[in-house]
């Protein structure tokens, strides 16, 4: 039962993170509609199964990165009492950057899934 009762409390915990993510966090509102969107025009332009698999995939990083992005920034606040540091900025940086890439790679991927349902 102790088992059952921490893998219930990891979920709960996790669900917490993305009601605060969501609700909370700008960056990962906009992450989390362009996600919707391209669900949305997968379902409306009737994707094929695999097409469906790789959006779903792609968009699903790019929220999870920013996700993780999000909690660099609050915990590099929280460490430095929101002074500046030329380190804490190089961190917040990386962690956009890699935002950046997973957020142009999936563009990419959907200019690619969708160019032959729109043009």
């Amino acid at each position: 039962m102790k088992l059952l009762k921490r893998i219930s409390l990891k979920f709960k915990n996790a669900f917490n993170g993305i009601n605060i993510g969501l609700f909370n966090d700008r960056s990962v509102q906009i992450q989390f509609s362009f996600m919707l969107l391209a669900i949305f025009m997968a379902w409306f332009y009737k994707v094929s199964t695999i097409e469906w698999l790789i959006i779903i995939i792609v968009s699903s990083i790019v929220v999870a990165v920013e996700f993780l992005n999000s909690a660099i920034e609050l915990l590099s606040d929280y460490v430095t009492e929101k002074k500046y540091s030329l380190t804490i900025k190089k961190v917040k940086d990386l962690g956009a950057a890699a935002v950046l890439v997973v957020a142009l790679s999936a563009l990419l991927v959907g200019i690619i899934i969708f160019k032959k349902y729109i043009f």
